[in-house]
């Protein structure tokens, strides 16, 4: 071997990326993105590892195992995707909450992204961008037993002649 030569040079793992996610370019947010949040044990072990302190902390306030690990696994993935758009590891993402207890991004990143998370029935939709205000929402859907009543109480007659009208 040639030992002069700076040996070659190999890339960082990034540890956990999302299943099925194509990587963003660095510094370059991209639109809204859904994220199933039921992992595997190891996937789900590796996403937990991320989480700081404060966050492993809330974790195991949660009282049933499958909310605990859907907040793991989705603070999991937030971390990994900004240390992706900001160039840096997860581990060095750092939060502050504003008034309302909302994360955003502190330290020397501090408003270098907004995002925002929104999660329900094993499923999170996270939000990026850059220099504007964002807010993602995701329910789950159920089934309504009283629908009709619903609609002929608090809806227009409008809307209600429409509804009425939909097999």
């Amino acid at each position: 071997p040639d030992l002069d030569r700076e040996p070659p040079r190999r890339r960082a793992r990034r540890p956990c990326a999302p299943r099925g996610a194509r990587r963003p370019e660095a510094g370059r947010p991209q639109g809204p993105r859904p994220y199933g949040l039921d992992r595997a044990a190891g996937e789900r072990a590796g996403l937990a590892a991320l989480l700081n302190p404060d966050e492993q902390a809330r974790a195991a306030r949660f009282y049933f195992d499958r909310d605990r690990h859907h907040y793991q696994v989705a603070r999991g993935l937030l971390r990994t995707m900004l240390g992706r758009y900001l160039g840096i590891l997860p581990t060095a993402v750092t939060f502050t909450y504003g008034a309302h207890g909302k994360p955003e991004l502190g330290g020397a990143h501090a408003g270098a992204i907004e995002f925002n998370i929104s999660h329900a029935q094993g499923v999170a939709l996270f939000g990026f961008a850059r220099e504007r205000v964002l807010g993602v929402d995701v329910e789950g859907i159920r089934p309504l037993e009283d629908t009709v009543d619903i609609v002929d109480r608090f809806f227009s007659p409008n809307e209600v002649a429409v509804f009425h009208q939909v097999p």
